[in-house]
């Protein structure tokens, strides 16, 4: 054989080898099918900590859907644009969604949450995660800014009215407290006609 034909003859054995290799020829195709789906989703769920143990709908959930919400959440909150998460049951991961926005119901960046299934046949072997935001990070955070700030402004002029009622009828109070302090229980017509003393 001529060096060209011997050099062809080599990559046309590679290129064989290759085509064995990636095809896995001699292999179950469902053991295949599982190799391929690790290289197309990256079949790692995402393992977070959880920072909502005090929250009321995570509390409701059984521990496989509270390790989804960690990880939904997770998603949401670092932006993160595709998530895989540890279920491929599409009912558990849209009850952790419903769970996350409950408890945390100022996620207002958040657009819409979507996801896709990867399916071999009628089977759903992973789900990705794929939150969609209304603003950019740097739009977030100015909008946070203008929320707290209309939060404090509110809360202190509704603390500024509550002194001032209390300050106008202060001997009210007082005719209460001293009322209250001698007999312990008060009737709804002594209340009022104290109040209108």
């Amino acid at each position: 054989m001529k060096k060209t034909g011997w050099k062809r003859f080599q990559i046309f054995l590679l290129m064989i080898m290759l085509l064995f290799a990636l095809t896995g020829c001699g292999e179950n195709a469902d053991d295949v099918a599982d190799r391929m789906e690790k290289i197309v989703t990256g079949n790692n769920p995402l393992e977070v900590e959880s920072i909502s143990q005090e929250k009321y709908a995570y509390n409701t959930l059984p521990d496989n859907t509270k390790l989804v919400y960690d990880e939904i959440l997770y998603a949401i909150m670092h932006r993160e644009e595709k998530v895989q998460i540890a279920t491929t049951n599409v009912d558990e991961m849209e009850l952790a969604y419903l769970a996350v926005r409950y408890d945390y119901c100022n996620l207002f960046w958040l657009k819409q949450f979507s996801y896709v299934t990867y399916n071999r046949g009628d089977e759903i072997t992973a789900i990705m995660v794929t939150p969609e935001f209304s603003m950019s990070k740097e739009e977030q955070k100015k909008t946070q800014k203008k929320i707290d700030e209309k939060v404090v402004e509110v809360v202190k002029a509704q603390h500024k009215k509550a002194l001032d009622i209390l300050n106008e009828d202060k001997d009210k109070l007082h005719e209460l407290a001293n009322f209250l302090y001698e007999k312990e229980t008060i009737t709804g017509e002594e209340f009022m006609r104290i109040l209108e003393s």
